[in-house]
């Protein structure tokens, strides 16, 4: 992005969260319960009704699902960024990184 002549922000997600696994799994563990809770709306748009975190398909779904359900968050609940992602001053993009290769893929 720097070398199109932006500024960016990245909100990378990536392989195999865990954070993803546990909201599937729908873990209670203290304060962790609460952020688990926030991946729910990801989970929510893959509309299955047999979720486990065995299945890497879903969890990768989720995962990338979340990431491009934060970037929205941010634009809406930001008025400042949003108005500067309008004006084409900086750019606000999901993404994804993959832990097994190191590469990273917009979504």
């Amino acid at each position: 992005m720097q070398g199109l002549g932006l500024q960016g922000h990245r909100r990378a997600g990536h392989s195999a969260s865990g954070a993803a696994k546990g909201a599937i799994d729908k873990v209670e563990l203290g304060n962790l319960t609460h952020v688990l809770q926030r991946i729910e709306p990801a989970i929510a748009a893959g509309g299955t009704a047999n979720r486990t975190s065995k299945d890497k398909a879903l969890v990768q779904q989720v995962a990338e699902k979340n990431a491009e359900l934060t970037v929205a968050k941010i634009l809406a609940e930001s008025p400042i960024l949003k108005d500067m992602a309008d004006a084409g001053d900086i750019v606000v993009v999901a993404a994804m990184h993959d832990i097994a290769t190191g590469e990273i893929r917009f979504l």
